[in-house]
């Protein structure tokens, strides 16, 4: 999936942020503005396979364990094996507690499953409001899909604040202001759709 990174047209301000249960998250622009991976995280073979479910899963988890042994070879094992498709899933919104039906994908049932590196999601349900992403950013990830005529998408928001969030996308991590986050990700009519993880243990 081919992407156009735009963050160094909008002049987006990048900050290094600290989140619990993993390292300092280091910028990933060179001095010389390039953008860079930023150890451990990489992008698992999405460039050239498609696999960016199953990417933001596995960057999910080095978010929270940086010294997980996760191999390229098997996100995109996993990718091949059980693909891209979706299944309606009944859940209450933790929101409003009130019964809703969302769409999760296949990555989503093998993080629960199967997951990497040794280490499972517990659960995975969709948040609406920016308060409830903050929350479960800084608690144990979030999913975001980016579905649009433009893009379809998936990455990790790792950490946020009131003002910031900290994401994960291909193996490159960017610290956004949240009108820039949403600006950045939704300039070809795309939509953001938000899922708390949490995990086993």
């Amino acid at each position: 999936m081919r992407r156009v990174l735009i963050a160094l047209a909008l002049g987006v301000s990048l900050v290094v942020i600290a989140p619990a249960g993993a390292s300092t998250y280091k910028t990933t622009f060179s001095p010389s503005g390039v953008l860079e991976f930023t150890a451990p995280f990489q992008a698992f073979g999405n460039f050239k396979v498609g696999d960016c479910q199953y990417e933001t899963a596995a960057n999910l988890v080095l978010s929270r364990w940086p010294k997980a042994h996760i191999a390229r070879a098997q996100v995109v094992a996993a990718y091949k094996r059980f693909g891209l498709a979706y299944q309606a899933v009944p859940a209450i919104d933790p929101t409003t507690g009130q019964p809703v039906v969302y769409t999760e994908s296949a990555a989503q049932v093998y993080l629960v499953n199967d997951g990497f590196g040794g280490h499972r999601a517990l659960s995975i349900v969709p948040v609406s409001s920016r308060q409830a992403v903050i929350t479960a950013a800084n608690a144990g990830g979030v999913e975001v899909v980016n579905m649009g005529p433009v893009r379809q998408h998936m990455f990790a928001v790792v950490k946020a604040t009131a003002k910031t969030v900290t994401l994960i996308d291909d193996g490159y991590v960017q610290t956004f202001t949240w009108p820039n986050f949403v600006q950045s990700y939704s300039y070809g009519g795309e939509t953001l759709t938000y899922y708390a993880v949490t995990w086993v243990g």
